[in-house]
Order: structure tokens, then C-alpha cells, then sequence
């Protein structure tokens, strides 16, 4: 069949077709854009997951912390908590993940030489730039809606359910122990199946004081219990004291003290959205009240914009055609992160403090920066950007120079005195290869902890800041705070670091084909991941030295420090206090004086030991502590309480005590001046000794004994995250290595919230303390070491 031949016309036909509709050479969306945005959205996804989820397990523990054991709390309103707690440190982690994500997108792609495609056929760096505006845009809006109205909606919500439960609220009661109820007290001797047995409440007003002995309670709904084979004793006002007996009867638990400290969001800048505000702002007067509120409208605007603004940085500083864990912005965008952060808290605070304009103080940092980036993008797509990058290596060059210089010589040394000839060694350690990995990981995770501390310590400075300048702190004392407050940080971020250097250490590797080229010289993935091994050792070494000697004293140091910024004062066992100083006896008093030793509103308890009753009350209204013994400085009253046959009502008998009496209340001058502390503040020493001590003064501390469970099982943690990194790291190829990456930052997300989790649980007593300090980290430690075995 002979061919067809095609006239003119049909071939420009044809070669134009495919092509309609024309575009023009730059679309409004190419597929260029689409893949530039899809690079961002990698290394965003996975820096939100890491940054987020250092704060997702701090605010868990807070949400633990609500309570403190003290009462049970439905997990919808934790979850409420939870929720509303994000928005609060939502703004820096969107910013600060977009920001690396920028620089590490547009670096990979310089890197691979992908970016010269677009600019071989004229496409600028301001048009590579286009998704890089998008992605912050949307970001830009995103935030606007979470400060203008997301965020103060879930702090109403929050209010709201808070109150309700407040009115519903069930005390955790533990046997054995006080159980404080604000103003009242509660004592359980021990639990019977589901039966509370020889209880003791005391209820204190200022009408009369009310003391119930029961021997046996049981829950019956929300904060009543029912009372089985029970005697009242009701002390008036005037001295006078009536008894009843009952076999049955109700009891009302008052509210919890723990629910004073739930922290409830009820400020108007708190509560309410922006149009709200603005009119609610229109309504004040007071001149420092209208200045905050403006603080806050300003903030809600200007904040939500940097990420727009550090779209500009993203070309001008990823392009760089330097390699990823050198280039990946780790480093710069911490740099540009902290100088933000504190150039617009300078600013803010000088607006507060009438030394600049409110509007200069608000929007000058952002459209300083904003400046910065422009100046960056025109310089970039110039002709002087040349000229200063030549100049920029030259200086560079002059810098490193005497270092290389240094380095060339003892490498030059060492190549000398090596020893000729020999047999060859199967296996040296450490190896050249050894130290390549070593310097390589320890590089990756100093910037890693970098970037990670400057995001918790700008997180902890905003949450102390409106303190600071409330009560007119001085600069110096907020700077001894972050610096004691920084090894508790360092604590928190410390076995995230260890996770993600591992991961992306493994992962460029594998991207470059250093690990082929060791297995291809006969080496094995075990051998390479050695020296990360001996890593994970020297790590878990340095978490248990650290948590048992400098912790815990900075963290000490840190809650004075805090106090003094919020102008709090120090717990101890001297203000309204419930002990239990012997077996059957419990002494309450008002307030200790520690100056002239005295105790006020002294109040002891003395219950019969074969059956639940009153034996004895005494009531002293001032006891001093004189030549080593306590002494009644004041008269006082006893009352001593009897029974003629089982089968009648108790009689009181009352005697007076006279002033310099003395007074055994089995109370030690040592135990009054003691601080009531943090597990986290204790060595593994110190905490043994102070559970010993809070025990004998009649207290139970669930999250006591759990954490010193976890002191001992915490030190394996860092060991096992790099272990269960290392088979994870080695996954995927070139196009997922973000996704091998991602992966194993879920699995170190989901190790560590189960460990704190169940660490809280444990703290709360739903859960054995053991249990809550080594399920997780067993389980997770014979899984890491399974995979770590089976990594060919």
C-alpha cells in the first residue's frame, strides 16, 4: 500500500494540536510547580511530626498533671485540654517547620542539579519561588483562623466543660493515706473488694467543725458515698459538741483542692475571637489595659504573616548545590527562627513600655525580615549576586584555611608513623569508615538538639513572658531560669535527636550509595551500624549521670527561679496541713510560723484501735517549740470522748490544758521547713529517702514510686530509639527517603508517648508502677533488638 503523503498545512496541523490550548511558556500552575511544591511538602510533614511531637508528649504531661492523682478527670475533657492547648505553640512549629522544609526542599533539588533544568531554558529563581509563596500563603492563612478564631473558641470551650466538671468531680481516694479536700480531710484505712473501711473525714467551716467515723463507705454516685455503722460529731461554734450515731447515711465529698490549680483560660484576650475583641476593646478605658488588648490584636495579625515573609529566604539559601546533611537548613533556619523570635520580643516589650510606637514595636520586626528577603530574592536573580559569592568564598576560604592547614599535618603524621608491611587485619575498630559515621552522626545531632532546644526554650520564654513583665523581672533572673531550665529541655528533646540523626544519617547514605559501595567490599549492615551502637551506650551512660547528678539540682534551681518570676511561693509541708504522726493519730494545723517556731489552729485526732471511734480531740490555738519539745503557748482544750456500754452514744469529757504545757504531737521542727518537690527533682538517692519520708508523715505519692522506676529504666531509652532507627534508615530509595524517615519518626513518636502515657497513668495510680516505668521499654527494646539482628 503506498504511503500517504502529507501536504503542508496537515503537517502544521499536526505538530500544532498536542499543543492546544496554548499557555505560553509560564502557566499560572506547571508541573514544575507541583513537583517544587510537593518537595516542600515532605520535609514539612516530617518536621511538623517532629516538632510537634516533642510538645504533644510535654503537653500529655501536663494534661497527667491536671489532677496529680488527686481526682479522676473523663478523658473528654483531657482531650478538650489537649486540644486546646495546641494553638499555643502551633504558631512557632508551622514556622519553623516551613521554613527548614523550604530551605531542605529547594537544597535537594540544587543538590541533584535539578535546578538548572528550569533555568537552561529561562526560568528564573522568582518563578521557582511562585509555589514556595503558595505553600507559605496557605500556611499564612491557616494560622490567621487559628489566632483569630479557632483558638480563642477552644479556650471557651475548655472554660466551659472545665466548670462542669468542677461540680462533678470524684476524688482519687488512696487507702492508707491523707487524702486532702481543700479545707476538709479524708482517711481510709484500707479497701475491702470494693468497700472502703475504717474512714475518717473531718469537715472544718466556720460554723462548726464536723467528724464522721464510719466503719465501712462505698461509692454511691458523682461525690457521695454511703456510710455503713457511722457516728457524727458536730463541734459548734461555741464550743459545744453533739454526737449521733446512724447505721446508714450519705456523705458529700467537697470539692478537690487539686481543681484550684486546673489553670482556667479566662482572660477576654483568651476568650474571645478578634471582631469580639475589637469591640470589647472599644468599651475600656483604662489606658494599660487598652494597651494589651492592641498587643494582642496586633499579634494576631503580624505573627501568622512571617510565614509568608520566609517564603523569600527559601531560593536564595537552599540553592547552594551543597549536600543534604551539610545544606539541609537545619542551621539556618534555627539562626533565622531565634534571631526573629527575640528581635519581636525586644520589640514587643518596648511597645508595652511606651518606648517606641505600639505599631513600630508590632510590625517592624516582620517587615524587617521582610526586607531582608527581598533584598536576598533581587540579589539572587542579579548580576552583583556573583561578585558577592565569590567574595563570600574567598572569606571563607581565608577563615578555614589555617584549619585545613592544621588538619593536612597530623593527617601527614599520622600516614608517617603507621606501621609498613604486616599482616592485613580482618577487623580493625575504628575503622577510617567508623569515624566517617561517627563525625557524620555527631554533626547531624548537634544540629538536630539545636534546632529542637531554641524551639522549646522560645516556647517556655512565651509561656513565662507575660510574667515578666507583669511583676518587673529583671533580664538577669529570666536568663539564669532558661539556663537551669535548659537540661530539663535537653531531657525532653534529647532521645528524639538520637532518633532522627540516626534516620537521616542512614538515609543520605543510602541515597548516595555509600552503603552499596559497603556492602559491595564485603562489609555488613550490622558492622556499619557499629559504631552508632557504641553511640547508643554512650548516651545511655550520659542520661542516667546527667538525670542523678545536674538535673536534678537545675531543675531545682529552675522552680525557685520560676517562683520568683511569678511571685509564688515556695510548697512545704507549714499551711494548712494534715499529717499523720503516729498509728490512730492525725494533727491539722493552720500555718507554721518558721521565724518564732509556733504553730496556729492546731487541731489532733486520736481514733480508738479495735473499733472505728473517737477517742480524743485536742485543740490548741498556739503551740511554740521550746527547749526541743512543743509546748501550748496559749490555753487550750481537750476532749476526751467514752462510752458506758457499747450500746450507748459516745460522752465527751472536757479538760482544759494550761499555757507552757506540753504538747506531744509527735511532729519534728525539721519536717515543717521541708519543701514539698517533684519526682524530677530528686537524684535516685535523694527520691528512695523521700518516699520513706512522705510515708511516715501520712502521705502517698503514686508518681513517686513510678518514677523511680522509670529513673532506672529511662537510661535504656536512648540506646533503643537509635537501634530502632538504624533498620529503618536503610529503607527506600532515592524518591522515599522521606517517606523510610517518616516511618521511623511514627515508630520513636509512638514509643515515647506510650512511655510518657503510661508514666502518667502510673503517676495517677490507674497503673502499677512498675508496669508504667519498663512495659513500654522492654517491649520496644526486644523489637528493636529483633529487627537490629534480622537487618540484612
Amino acid at each position: 500500500m503506498p504511503k500517504q503523503s502529507l501536504t503542508p498545512a496537515a503537517v502544521s496541523e499536526k505538530h500544532e494540536k498536542p499543543c492546544q490550548p496554548r499557555t505560553g511558556l509560564f502557566p499560572l500552575w506547571s508541573r514544575l510547580d507541583s513537583y517544587i511544591f510537593g518537595e516542600i511538602n515532605r520535609p514539612f510533614m516530617m518536621a511538623m511530626l517532629v516538632y510537634n511531637g516533642i510538645f504533644f508528649i510535654k503537653t500529655l504531661a501536663a494534661v497527667a498533671e491536671l489532677s496529680g492523682g488527686k481526682f479522676e478527670i473523663p478523658y473528654s475533657l483531657l482531650i478538650l485540654f489537649f486540644v486546646s492547648e495546641i494553638p499555643e505553640f502551633l504558631f512557632i512549629t508551622i514556622t519553623m517547620s516551613f521554613l527548614f522544609a523550604a530551605l531542605a526542599g529547594m537544597g535537594r533539588l540544587s543538590t541533584d542539579s535539578e535546578i538548572l533544568a528550569p533555568q537552561v531554558v529561562g526560568v528564573s529563581f522568582w518563578r521557582l519561588s511562585r509555589p514556595v509563596f503558595v505553600y507559605g500563603g496557605l500556611l499564612t492563612l491557616f494560622l490567621l483562623v487559628i489566632a483569630n478564631w479557632i483558638g480563642p473558641m477552644l479556650n471557651r470551650v475548655w472554660l466551659n466543660e472545665s466548670r462542669n466538671f468542677s461540680e462533678i468531680a470524684m476524688p482519687n481516694i488512696q487507702p492508707g493515706v491523707i487524702n486532702p479536700l481543700g479545707k476538709s480531710m479524708l482517711y481510709v484505712d484500707r479497701v475491702e473488694e470494693d468497700r472502703l473501711a475504717d474512714l475518717i473525714f473531718v469537715d472544718v467551716s466556720e460554723e462548726k467543725e464536723e467528724i464522721l467515723i464510719a466503719e465501712h463507705a462505698s461509692i454511691y454516685e458523682n461525690r457521695d458515698l454511703d456510710l455503713f455503722r457511722a457516728v457524727k460529731i458536730d463541734l459548734l461554734k461555741d464550743q459545744t459538741m453533739k454526737t449521733y450515731a446512724t447505721t446508714e447515711m450519705t456523705l458529700s465529698l467537697p470539692m478537690p483542692a487539686a481543681l484550684d490549680g486546673l489553670g482556667l483560660k479566662g482572660a477576654p484576650r483568651d476568650l474571645l475571637d478578634t471582631p469580639r475583641l475589637k469591640r470589647y476593646l472599644a468599651q475600656q478605658t483604662d489606658p494599660k489595659r487598652k494597651r494589651d488588648l492592641e498587643i494582642e490584636l496586633y499579634q494576631r495579625l503580624f505573627n501568622p504573616l512571617i510565614c509568608l515573609v520566609f517564603a523569600l529566604y527559601a531560593v536564595p539559601l537552599g540553592a547552594k548545590h551543597a549536600r543534604i546533611r551539610k545544606g539541609s537548613g537545619f542551621g539556618t533556619s534555627l539562626v533565622l527562627i531565634g534571631f526573629y523570635f527575640i528581635v519581636s520580643k525586644i520589640a514587643r516589650d518596648a511597645a508595652s513600655q511606651d518606648k517606641i510606637h505600639l505599631l513600630v514595636g508590632m510590625a517592624g520586626p516582620t517587615l524587617v525580615f521582610l526586607a531582608g528577603g527581598v533584598i536576598l530574592q533581587v540579589g539572587k536573580n542579579r548580576w552583583w549576586s556573583q561578585p558577592l559569592r565569590r567574595l563570600q568564598d574567598r572569606i571563607l576560604y581565608v577563615m578555614y584555611k589555617p584549619i585545613n592547614k592544621l588538619f593536612n599535618t597530623l593527617k601527614k603524621k599520622k600516614t608517617q608513623d603507621a606501621p609498613q608491611g604486616g599482616a592485613a587485619q580482618t577487623f580493625i575498630f575504628p575503622s577510617r569508615l567508623d569515624i566517617y559515621v561517627t563525625r557524620s552522626f555527631l554533626s547531624i545531632f548537634f544540629l538536630v538538639q539545636c534546632s529542637l532546644l531554641v524551639l522549646a526554650l522560645l516556647v517556655e520564654y512565651t509561656q513565662v513572658g507575660k510574667y515578666v513583665t507583669r511583676n518587673q523581672i529583671a533580664p538577669d533572673v529570666v536568663l539564669r531560669y532558661l539556663g537551669f531550665k535548659l537540661p530539663e529541655m535537653l531531657d525532653l528533646t534529647f532521645f528524639l535527636c538520637l532518633l532522627i540523626s540516626t534516620l537521616i544519617l542512614f538515609a543520605v547514605m543510602s541515597k548516595y550509595q555509600e552503603v552499596t559501595a559497603v556492602r559491595a567490599a564485603g562489609g555488613s549492615l550490622q558492622r556499619l551500624c557499629l559504631p552508632l551502637v557504641f553511640c547508643g551506650l554512650g548516651a545511655s551512660i550520659f542520661n542516667f549521670y546527667i538525670s542523678n547528678t545536674f538535673l536534678p539540682y537545675a531543675n531545682r534551681r529552675a522552680t525557685v527561679l520560676r517562683n520568683e518570676i511569678r511571685q509564688k511561693s515556695e510548697s512545704t509541708f507549714s499551711q494548712d496541713v494534715w499529717l499523720k504522726t503516729a498509728p490512730g493519730e492525725i494533727v491539722n494545723f493552720q500555718v507554721y510560723d518558721h521565724r518564732t517556731k509556733r504553730l496556729l489552729g492546731v487541731r489532733r485526732f486520736r481514733i480508738g484501735k479495735d473499733q472505728p471511734a473517737m477517742v480524743e480531740r485536742t485543740e490548741l490555738p498556739q503551740v511554740v517549740f521550746r527547749n526541743n519539745q512543743w509546748k501550748a503557748a496559749v490555753p487550750g482544750k481537750r476532749w476526751a470522748f467514752h462510752r458506758d456500754s457499747p450500746d450507748q452514744a459516745m460522752k465527751p469529757t472536757v479538760s482544759a490544758i494550761a499555757e507552757n504545757d506540753p504538747v506531744s504531737l509527735n511532729i519534728k521542727h525539721e519536717d515543717l521547713m521541708r519543701k514539698r518537690r517533684k519526682p524530677s527533682e530528686f537524684s535516685l538517692k535523694e527520691l528512695r529517702g523521700y518516699i520513706r519520708y512522705v510515708r511516715e508523715l501520712g502521705y502517698v505519692e503514686p508518681s513517686f514510686q513510678t518514677e523511680l522506676n522509670v529513673k532506672f529504666a529511662q537510661p535504656l531509652v536512648p540506646l533503643i530509639m537509635m537501634m530502632l532507627a538504624m533498620p529503618l534508615g536503610f529503607q527506600f530509595g532515592r524518591r522515599g527517603t522521606f517517606f523510610g524517615v517518616g516511618i521511623g519518626l511514627v515508630a520513636g513518636l509512638l514509643f515515647l508517648g506510650l512511655f510518657e502515657a503510661l508514666r502518667q497513668m502510673g503517676g495517677s495510680g490507674l497503673v502499677h508502677p512498675i508496669v508504667a516505668g519498663w512495659s513500654v521499654v522492654v517491649l520496644f527494646g526486644f523489637f528493636s533488638l529483633y529487627r537490629f539482628v534480622n537487618l540484612e
